[in-house]
């Protein structure tokens, strides 16, 4: 009997020393970066806040070397082009929580942004608002929209750019934060 105790002893060391090497547990050592994921929101929140203060050309190779490669990409003519002369186009981008639609005219050598917005609760504005934030949280950060419907609060804003900032509601929660610089 002995004898099988020890081998019973020896495989249940075996297993704590596999579960261990596989656990992936370290200790000490230096910091690590940020995972995937956090990083990408911290690039979009200073993303962010370079379009809000800066100026309006981005070009879609920029947009790429900056945030990545997107999910998924669609251009279409842009409202009011004729047939006659080269239709302007206005390409969305899309990445998990952020939409980038670039108005990319014909005339122009560069492209400038029309919108841009937040679609999930993984990104942070600069103001420090999210998708998902109630009502009342959104005018305690921001004050009285210039205006208001049912489902949407409308801030104009002149400073550092201006450009009109719309928040949708669903059940008085924020869905879909977008900043728009077209004049749409």
């Amino acid at each position: 009997m002995p004898a099988f105790l020890t081998f019973r002893s020896v495989g249940a060391l075996a297993a704590l020393l596999l579960l261990g090497a596989c656990s992936g547990a370290r200790t000490g050592g230096a910091e690590e970066d940020p995972p995937p994921a956090e990083a990408a929101a911290a690039d979009v929140t200073a993303f962010l806040a370079e379009v809000l203060g800066g100026p309006p050309a981005l070009a879609y190779a920029d947009l790429v070397a900056r945030l990545g490669p997107p999910v998924r990409v669609h251009a279409e003519a842009a409202a009011g082009a004729s047939g006659a002369a080269p239709a302007d186009t206005l390409r969305t981008v899309v990445y998990y929580g952020l939409e980038v639609v670039l108005h990319e005219a014909s005339s122009l050598p560069a492209s400038h942004l029309a919108r841009v917005a937040l679609t999930d609760a993984r990104h942070t504005a600069p103001d420090g608002l999210r998708v998902g934030y109630a009502h009342e949280h959104i005018l305690r950060a921001l004050g009285r929209p210039t205006r208001q419907a049912a489902t949407e609060l409308f801030y104009e804003q002149t400073d550092p750019r201006p450009h009109l900032l719309l928040i949708l509601l669903e059940r008085r929660v924020a869905s879909r934060i977008e900043w728009r610089f077209d004049g749409e």
